[in-house]
C-alpha cells in the first residue's frame, strides 16, 4: 500500500482538491464505507513536504514524522493536527467518495452486464447514499432484469455517474474554497 497511497494524495491533488490533515486522517483511518487509503509512510511523506513549504517550525508535524513506529501515537498526533484546522469533515469525506467513484468508473468493464453489476456493487459498498446517481434494478423502480441489463441502460448510467462525479468535484471545490 505504501507507494500506492502516496499516489493517492497526488491523485486527490490532480482532482483539484486541497489536502489537509483532516482529509489525511480520514484516509489513514478509513471508515464505515471507506477502506483505509493511506499508509503511515504516505502521511509522513506529505508531512515532510509540508515542512519544506512552511516558514514556521511546526513541532506537531515533526512529532508526527518521528512517531512512525507507534501507531497509537501517530494517530493521536494526526488527530491533534486535524483538530487545529477549521475544516468541515463532511467535505473531506465527500472528497474521498469522489476519489473512489473516479477510480471505480475508470475500471468499469465495457461489457454492460458486468459493468452494471460492478456499478451496483460499488454503490452498495458506499451504502447507497441519498445523492447516489446510480439506479439499482428493482430498487424504487419497476425495471425488470430484462429491461435493466441492456447496453442502453448501461450507457445511460455511466453517463449519469460521470456527470454526477463532475458536478460533485466542482461542488466540493467551491465549498472547500469558502
Amino acid at each position: 500500500m505504501e507507494s500506492r497511497s502516496v499516489d493517492v494524495i497526488q491523485e486527490l491533488e490532480a482532482m483539484g482538491f486541497s489536502i489537509n490533515w483532516t482529509l489525511l486522517k480520514i484516509g489513514y483511518e478509513g471508515g464505515a464505507f471507506l477502506p483505509q487509503q493511506l499508509s503511515i509512510e504516505a502521511v509522513c511523506q506529505y508531512a515532510e513536504k509540508f515542512l519544506e513549504n512552511v516558514d514556521l517550525d511546526n513541532e506537531l508535524v515533526v512529532r508526527l514524522i518521528i512517531a512512525v513506529e507507534d501507531d497509537y501515537e501517530f494517530l493521536r498526533i494526526l488527530e491533534r493536527l486535524a483538530e487545529t484546522e477549521c475544516i468541515d469533515r463532511s467535505i473531506q469525506e465527500r472528497k474521498w467518495r469522489a476519489y473512489l467513484v473516479q477510480k471505480e468508473l475508470s475500471m468499469i468493464p465495457n461489457d454492460y452486464l458486468n459493468g452494471l453489476l460492478e456499478l451496483t456493487s460499488f454503490w452498495i459498498s458506499l451504502g447507497l447514499p441519498k445523492d447516489c446517481p446510480h439506479i439499482v434494478q428493482g430498487r424504487n423502480n419497476s425495471y425488470t432484469p430484462r429491461e435493466y441489463y441492456t447496453q442502453k441502460v448501461f450507457d445511460e448510467l455511466m453517463a449519469k455517474n460521470k456527470q454526477w462525479l463532475k458536478d460533485e468535484i466542482e461542488c466540493i471545490k467551491s465549498l472547500d474554497s469558502l
